[in-house]
């Protein structure tokens, strides 16, 4: 069956503007990578993960104890890197350098060995 050069352009300017209308392509994203000095182990990790996590306008998280780094994705309409950074010495972290508020800190669990 051949069709017209009509039948032809419709689909794709219906699949043009369907693409517009998902926003497909126009979100803006912002890559952060953090040292978190107590992420030594695993479990440390878990805990660090959901801290982050809990935040709003994460888009991707991937975490490494063994480099204690973490590199996150943000949407920044929705949290800024300082708002996120703020987010984990709140919660008693230690991110690149800057020491977490202390009584956070002491009250985390110590899953590993010292």
């Amino acid at each position: 069956m051949k069709l017209s050069r009509s039948q032809t352009r419709f689909p794709a300017r219906y699949l043009l503007l369907l693409t517009l209308f998902m926003g497909c392509g126009g979100e803006k994203l912002d890559t952060i990578t953090m040292n978190i000095s107590e992420m030594r182990c695993p479990e440390y990790q878990t805990i660090v993960q959901e801290t982050i996590m809990a935040q709003t306008g994460i888009k991707e998280l991937s975490l490494n104890w063994e480099t204690r780094t973490v590199i996150v994705t943000i949407r920044p309409d929705q949290i800024s890197a300082d708002a996120l950074t703020q987010a984990l010495l709140d919660a008693g972290f230690t991110v690149n350098g800057s020491e977490g508020d202390a009584l956070a800190n002491a009250a985390l669990p110590k899953p590993c060995p010292e």
